[in-house]
């Protein structure tokens, strides 16, 4: 049996053998608290499995709003026949230094969805045209080493492209309309 506090579950278990098999209930969602933390330096490539749906993206520092000087690339890969969309807000309350993200559609240097040279933006659907999404984020310390944000809340969702590249044809007056 177990018993449950607020923040944790300890599992009593009896003096015999167990056998214990993970199991996962629910969908695998930002809402669930799955996230993913880029990180201090160098890249970082992440395959997303097909059954999550949707995560957090926070800087180095993770959720706490303390950003760590760091030039990181982050390349996620969806499963095919998937897209990502990506929203948020990212917002410096201080900062000393130099800050760029730069969101690619695909790998590094490919196509950029957002050039983020600045102290704050905030945008909705961002969608890639395939299911790899890159970021740079590169964060310089200036004299003090001091940077602060109150707001770094990026959302991707992972969708899969037959939801909604669906082709409805309208019934056409004088003519016809075909798709394949």
């Amino acid at each position: 049996y177990f018993m449950r506090t607020s923040s944790s579950i300890t599992f009593v278990m009896p003096y015999s053998d167990v056998n214990i098999t993970a199991g996962f209930v629910g969908e695998f969602t930002a809402e669930a608290g799955l996230h993913i933390d880029m990180g201090e330096s160098g890249r970082e490539t992440y395959s997303i499995p097909s059954d999550v749906k949707s995560f957090k993206l926070y800087d180095a520092g993770g959720a706490s709003g303390t950003c760590i000087g760091t030039v990181d690339t982050l390349t996620l890969i969806a499963a095919a026949g998937n897209v990502f969309n990506v929203s948020g807000s990212i917002r410096f309350d201080y900062y000393e230094g130099t800050k760029i993200l730069k969101i690619f559609d695909g790998y590094a240097e490919d196509r950029v969805l957002l050039d983020m040279n600045g102290q704050n933006y905030s945008f909705n659907g961002m969608y890639t045209s395939g299911n790899v999404l890159s970021l740079v984020m590169e964060l310089n310390m200036g004299v003090s080493g001091e940077c602060y944000h109150s707001d770094f809340d990026l959302t991707v969702a992972v969708e899969n492209v037959s939801d909604f590249h669906k082709v409805v044809i309208e019934s056409a007056i004088g003519g016809s309309v075909a798709s394949d």
